[in-house]
């Protein structure tokens, strides 16, 4: 199962549709946006494809609103794509009250703490704590999260791959086989 992970869009529409023409031109089984929109217009371009949204520290109600009535809004909530099971974790980060399979995804916009997707400029740690014991207690097979835009990273915390993007208003984006749980960066072009 392939799918196309972006975080922090930030309002930039023509970076929303630039994701949408990527998961296109690499056939992507689903578009995945772990927060930060910060606008409906944004949400609305998303939504034009397969696709979950969860919601980030910078989305107002009406991001929140627009992502619930298209349907792509995972917070709190659970979906089967294929084999996988997708969970998303909103920023009060609150799980779903659902049984989770083996083959599971955490979305989070928030990064697991002490983890290469938490580093800030000053070099602190500054994730979350609860994104890091959900990881490490329930094992989900990969979490892809954002929220943090200078500590871009495909990386491991212990068997789950962790990938934040890093900023797609910066035209950044990361292909995801989850089959094969092998991740590449790809860059947004025009």
């Amino acid at each position: 199962m392939l799918v196309l992970v972006a975080s922090d869009v930030h309002s930039d529409v023509g970076a929303a549709r630039l994701l949408v023409r990527s998961a296109e031109l690499h056939n992507a089984d689903l578009l995945v946006v772990t927060g930060d929109a910060c606008s409906p217009a944004v949400i609305k371009e998303i939504a034009s494809y397969r696709s979950f949204y969860v919601s980030g520290n910078m989305d107002d109600s009406s991001v929140i609103k627009e992502a619930r009535r298209r349907g792509i809004l995972l917070d709190g909530r659970v979906a089967q794509v294929k084999e996988f099971t997708f969970v998303g974790m909103s920023v009060s980060e609150e799980l779903p009250n659902a049984r989770v399979e083996e083959r599971w995804v955490l979305l989070t916009h928030y990064p697991p703490k002490d983890s290469d997707a938490d580093v800030a400029y000053s070099g602190r740690h500054v994730g979350s704590y609860v994104v890091r014991k959900v990881i490490e207690d329930m094992r989900p097979v990969a979490c892809f999260c954002g929220h943090i835009h200078e500590s871009p990273t495909i990386s491991k915390l212990g068997e789950t791959l962790i990938v934040n993007p890093g900023p797609a208003y910066r035209r950044r984006a990361v292909l995801v086989d989850l089959g094969e749980l092998k991740a590449q960066p790809i860059k947004l072009v025009e």
